[in-house]
């Protein structure tokens, strides 16, 4: 297991205008006579539009082959279920995947943790400015909007929901748009959504919701690496990452080390998360 502590990145969603910053600042510099070049493909979670990571990874590829022979490729999927498929599958060499993802792949699939990606971490519950709920103790009987069932932001809060708040139903969407679309329509009650959506969502609009409560995930996500990737690809990698500087422009926070004792703690933590999680991929 690899335990060097490294820096490393994270793409948090939705801040559309800071890519365009980010891509417009790059300097043209000459990039290393690379003969041959690695190349990596990494998985990034369904909850970035294609257009944001292929602009993402021309921004960090141009700083990346300015010190190294390290190339890039960031792909997605169309949901949960065809990530971890494609995953499976040997597609991405590695994945920033979110914790219980990341369990349920080195458990059971082969995969090895690399490292801790720290980052913003908490979804919250949201309702419509106008809305007589103000706690989730108002929410019984209610109809909650969620995130695709396979994220763990919608397995924690119906959970959550199914326990002590007694729901009339759930409504799913891929996008959190649709869910904010479906709170202001009247088909659902109370939402749930990213924090990181819910603060981006303010700065670039008028906020028609509110949250009425916060939850933080109980574990960081995590970068892992397929069974395929060589232990040499995966140094290589962690080598320029760690050279780049951490900035605003790259959006990433830090990469921490995974002990034994550490991931133990995960697959503990993540133990209800993950048998959600294979009932569903079991589900025909």
């Amino acid at each position: 297991m690899l335990t060097h502590p490294i820096k490393g990145f994270l793409l948090p969603p939705l801040l559309v205008a800071f890519f365009f910053i980010a891509a417009a600042n790059v300097s043209a510099q000459t990039h290393l006579p690379c003969i041959p070049q690695t190349r990596l493909s990494l998985g990034m979670v369904p909850a970035i539009s294609s257009n944001l990571i292929q602009l993402w990874s021309s921004t960090l590829n141009q700083r990346v082959q300015k010190k190294s022979c390290v190339s890039l490729s960031f792909s997605s999927a169309k949901d949960f279920k065809h990530y971890i498929h494609k995953a499976n599958e040997g597609e991405f060499d590695v994945l920033a995947a979110p914790a219980h993802i990341a369990s349920y792949l080195i458990s059971y699939s082969g995969f090895k943790p690399v490292a801790f990606l720290v980052w913003e971490s908490s979804y919250l519950y949201v309702v419509p400015n106008d809305s007589d709920i103000s706690s989730l103790d108002h929410a019984s009987k209610k109809v909650f909007a969620l995130p695709d069932p396979f994220s763990e932001a919608s397995i924690l809060a119906q959970f959550e929901i199914d326990t002590h708040h007694n729901p009339s139903g759930y409504l799913y969407s891929q996008h959190y748009k649709k869910i904010i679309e479906n709170l202001l329509s009247g088909k659902a009650d109370v939402g749930v959504v990213l924090s990181p959506f819910y603060n981006g969502y303010k700065k670039h609009a008028t906020p028609k919701i509110r949250p009425i409560h916060e939850v933080a995930f109980p574990s960081h996500g995590m970068l892992i690496a397929a069974p395929h990737t060589t232990e040499a690809h995966r140094l290589e990698l962690f080598s320029v990452l760690s050279s780049l500087e951490s900035n605003t422009d790259l959006f990433w926070q830090s990469f921490e080390s995974v002990s034994d004792s550490e991931l133990k703690k995960l697959h503990s933590t993540q133990k209800h998360s993950v048998k959600a999680l294979t009932l569903l991929l079991n589900q025909k």
